[in-house]
């Protein structure tokens, strides 16, 4: 679902609310330009509960403050510590959130530490933090070899239009409307693999290990 108007944030926001657990029950990717410096343009949320994408078109603050029917805001959600929500190496959206909008981003639980506390310790050497494209390759049995290929295909086919400008930097693609079809399968399949790796680790994940992170 594509959501670019107050109307629609404020449904998004319903379908929000009242979801809680410990673990996360959505999953978030954060994107703009030059990696969020300038910007950011879209917020892409996967609800699995509902098997569905939301892809939301930031137009300014205001995308964060159009309130549900119980008053409660795309704002208060990213800000709401016993909300759990899922990122893949955080630091980058957190950043961007509070840089652009002074959102201080709670209650998020980061796939790529998840991964990094299912790491064994070799010579008490530091443990090594995997991209997202390591974590799918290497650590997803749960995908097929045919889905890891498709992933795989759109991640390229989606790099090729970032470095399409001079100097192959992540240029305005994520601003431009409508979004480019590769940059909008891309973000829709970057939460939906989150929400996978997610699903694998924490099955694997003792209950220290999920304080932990």
């Amino acid at each position: 679902t594509t959501i670019r108007s107050r109307r629609a944030v404020s449904l998004l926001v319903d379908d929000l609310t009242h979801t809680r657990n410990r673990k996360p029950e959505l999953f978030l990717d954060v994107q703009g330009t030059d990696f969020c410096i300038y910007d950011v343009g879209v917020i892409t949320i996967f609800l699995p509960a509902r098997d569905h994408v939301y892809t939301i078109f930031v137009d300014g603050p205001a995308t964060f403050s159009y309130p549900g029917k119980d008053g409660t805001t795309i704002k208060g959600l990213l800000e709401d510590p016993t909300l759990c929500k899922g990122f893949f190496d955080v630091r980058k959206a957190a950043n961007a959130l509070y840089r652009h909008f002074g959102i201080t981003l709670q209650g998020v639980m980061d796939i790529q530490l998840m991964q990094c506390s299912l790491q064994k310790w070799k010579n008490n050497s530091l443990r090594t933090l995997l991209s997202l494209g390591d974590c799918v390759e290497r650590q997803l049995p749960i995908v097929g070899p045919d889905v890891k290929q498709m992933w795989r295909e759109t991640a390229i086919k989606a790099s090729h239009e970032l470095i399409r400008d001079k100097g192959g930097m992540e240029m305005a693609w994520f601003t431009a409307r409508p979004l480019p079809v590769e940059m909008r399968k891309y973000t829709m399949q970057q939460v939906q693999i989150l929400a996978m790796l997610c699903e694998d680790y924490w099955q694997r994940m003792d209950d220290k290990q999920k304080d932990f992170v």
